[in-house]
């Protein structure tokens, strides 16, 4: 039977795995490496579970025609290491960041593009989850807004408070709903908004559990707006049966994709060897000493390459499952549900949201937010069970149903399919569950330990081995950091080997103090664009304002501080940044996951794979940063075209 570890559990070890102590001069277990990608050719092995679909997106190069990848190269060099990590998303890339800090030699594989998943999906809340609490999930909460403080403490590049406003018509609706849920977790009943005494309860214990750290980080306690007039004056636009508006600050961040390049950077910057497009393909005997291998398959080129861990950290979200099935284990942990999103282009209602989130619950039950994020306003969420696994999308119901929402909020203001720039949906990695209510699953995580079975060599004998194989079952936006600290300590313990940093109060990678980098960006690509780098990079903007100023004094791209055609958002030389450093494969990669151009609705879906199917077969073999440039520079250009 395979052994669970509740979140709450971890910790209650011998070791004390969170001494603060951070030795000057600790060596990691290898050299930082190198952090070239590369571009590459078509996928294998389609039948796989993880391999991604074959869409236009990625893997258009012929096979043959891509060299061997760098990251790729360095994992196949040296297959023995003490941690695989499977799974490129926020739980992933924090588990990677905690384990190489601890000089832990730790190899990540991602099949598709790191925050393919969910982790590129969220609603980009950082959030202690309020409405959990009326499922009695104390501990998730308390853990969540003690992590959010972190997080705006020690990630203020990437997350910045939220004002958040609660529409309420009724004073004391919910009052029987909220118990019932509370002592019956799959209670349904008819469904009714709750009312603005259930809120003020809510909110007075929400701000209890993070007294201690919320002034460090900047956060107010909770308000009231009472009165229609009161509600009339600072909301002029929202439905006029508003009688109360409570106030209270969460958190948002702007871009979980670059938050994970962040996580994934420190971890190279301590050793890890982290490589995406590297699916899991199987377990397969050695050819050299007949032992076992993890065998892992580059997407891109078709190598096929060995590993040999002592732990195996199954972090691939919904699809933790059918990761279990290619190493030979059948399981039924996740359930998991659907989350559809709008992207809106309307400075009209982005100027009605007052700067921060409008938040609440719709006649039928579900929780809707209308929140600003920089000038696009997000809409969501659905709520609908889906298969693990599944690459969904934002359906023509979820889509019409949002719209309505957003003019039943604000009848004023015109709603229409003209104002959507994007879409995008998501699926929740939760756990497996029986509840009637798609609302009632816990957000909670937990690990589960499986033993997964190798033939290994030692003393010239070949003999069966157990590796542990740890999986995530679960796991939020929100926590990624105490999920990836507790998936590091029960791997240290597998290993025998104690923890040496802590990271509760650890910088992640970009964050400013001191010396601002804006000067010595300016110097290379002009005060505009130094703003510009600053505010994707952060604190190492200069390091790639330092490798544009090579690409031009080298002769490579003499125009790599000029911005691509027919965009001022991103310059040459980042894309060559992308390729080369953060391991971007392809255009898709670098509009959608390193850049906001495609949430932005600058580059639109239909027309990055029009011009994808409009590529010259015998283009394809055509690979290097100059060619992702022209790929990219026509996708902005057919976008521009259609506009």
């Amino acid at each position: 039977m395979p052994e669970v570890h509740p979140g709450k559990m971890v910790g209650m070890h011998s070791k004390d795995h969170h001494a603060d102590t951070d030795p000057a001069g600790s060596a990691p277990a290898c050299s930082a490496p190198l952090t070239s990608s590369g571009l590459g050719s078509a996928p294998v092995d389609p039948s796989s579970s993880l391999a991604p679909p074959l869409n236009l997106a990625r893997g258009r190069h012929a096979a043959g025609t891509a060299p061997v990848r760098a990251s790729v190269q360095r994992i196949a060099q040296r297959p023995e290491t003490d941690v695989l990590i499977l799974g490129g998303g926020i739980n992933g890339a924090a588990a990677a960041r905690e384990l190489a800090l601890q000089g832990i030699d730790v190899v990540l594989a991602e099949a598709h593009d790191f925050a393919y998943g969910a982790s590129g999906a969220s609603s980009h809340m950082i959030h202690g989850g309020i409405r959990y609490l009326e499922y009695g999930e104390f501990r998730l909460v308390k853990e969540s807004v003690q992590e959010r403080n972190r997080l705006l403490r020690h990630a203020g590049h990437r997350v910045r408070p939220l004002p958040t406003f609660i529409p309420l018509r009724t004073t004391l609706t919910g009052l029987l709903n909220a118990p019932l849920r509370f002592l019956f977790k799959d209670y349904r009943g008819v469904p009714a908004e709750r009312g603005a005494l259930m809120i003020k309860a809510g909110l007075v214990l929400y701000d209890t559990y993070s007294r201690a750290s919320r002034k460090a980080a900047g956060l107010k306690r909770h308000s009231f707006l009472l009165g229609r007039q009161a509600v009339r004056r600072a909301f002029p636009d929202l439905r006029p049966d508003t009688r109360f508006v409570a106030q209270y600050q969460d958190a948002q961040v702007e871009s979980p994709e670059r938050l994970i390049i962040d996580l994934l950077s420190e971890a190279e910057d301590h050793g890890a060897r982290i490589a995406n497009q590297l699916a899991l393909t199987g377990t397969t005997a050695s050819t050299i000493d007949a032992s076992d291998g993890i065998t892992l398959t580059d997407q891109l080129t078709g190598q096929h390459i060995q590993v040999r861990p002592r732990v195996i950290i199954n972090a691939t979200g919904s699809w933790v499952d059918l990761t279990n099935r290619d190493l030979g284990h059948e399981t039924s942990f996740m359930g998991g549900t659907k989350g559809a999103h709008l992207v809106l282009d309307h400075p009209q209602l982005l100027e009605a949201c007052r700067g921060g989130e409008i938040f609440f619950e719709h006649q039928d039950g579900r929780i809707v937010l209308i929140c600003p994020l920089g000038e696009r306003v997000l809409v969501g969420t659905t709520d609908l069970p889906a298969d693990p696994g599944e690459v969904p999308e934002c359906s023509d119901e979820e889509y019409e149903y949002l719209l309505e929402l957003v003019q039943d909020m604000f009848p004023t203001i015109p709603i229409s399919e003209e104002h959507v720039v994007h879409t995008f949906a998501g699926v929740r990695p939760l756990p497996r569950s029986n509840a009637d209510a798609t609302g009632a699953i816990t957000r909670d995580h937990h690990i589960v330990h499986l033993s997964h079975s190798m033939r290994g060599t030692r003393n010239g004998r070949v003999k069966s081995i157990e590796i542990p194989l740890l999986c995530l079952v679960g796991g939020k936006l929100t926590t990624f950091r105490a999920v990836g600290e507790q998936l590091t300590d029960q791997a240290l313990d597998q290993l025998d080997r104690d923890r040496i940093r802590t990271t509760r109060g650890r910088d992640i990678k970009g964050m400013i103090r001191g010396d601002d980098p804006t000067k010595d960006c300016e110097a290379v690509v002009g005060s505009t664009y130094a703003r510009a780098l600053v505010k994707r990079y952060g604190s190492y903007a200069n390091e790639v304002a330092d490798f544009i100023a090579h690409l031009i004094d080298s002769g490579t791209d003499p125009d790599a501080a000029h911005p691509l055609a027919h965009t001022r958002e991103l310059l040459r030389g980042e894309v060559a940044w992308m390729a080369e450093r953060e391991h971007a494969t392809n255009a898709e990669d670098i509009l959608r996951r390193r850049t906001n151009l495609r949430f932005n609705g600058i580059v639109r879906q239909d027309t990055a794979l029009s011009v994808e199917a409009g590529k010259d077969t015998a283009a394809q073999g055509d690979v290097g940063e100059d060619a992702l440039v022209r790929e990219i520079e026509e996708i902005l250009e057919a976008s521009t075209a259609r506009a």
